[in-house]
C-alpha cells in the first residue's frame, strides 16, 4: 500500500512539474514573440527614415540639376 501512495505522489509531482515547464515555455515564447514584434517595428521605422533621407537627397540633387 505504501508503494502505491509513493507512486501516486510521484505521478502528481511529475504532472505538476510538467505543467510548470509548459507554463514557463509558453511565457518564454510570448516574450520572444513580443521582442520580435518590437524589433520588426524598429526595423521598419529605420527603413522609413532611410527611405525618406534618400528621397530628400534625390530631390535636392534634382533641384540642383534643374537650376
Amino acid at each position: 500500500m505504501r508503494l502505491k501512495i509513493l507512486l501516486s505522489q510521484s505521478v502528481l509531482i511529475a504532472q505538476d512539474t510538467a505543467e510548470r515547464v509548459k507554463q514557463a515555455a509558453n511565457e518564454r515564447s510570448q516574450n520572444i514573440i513580443k521582442q520580435a514584434e518590437q524589433d520588426a517595428h524598429r526595423l521598419l521605422d529605420e527603413a522609413k527614415y532611410k527611405a525618406n533621407e534618400i528621397l530628400r537627397q534625390a530631390t535636392d540633387n534634382a533641384k540642383k540639376v534643374c537650376s
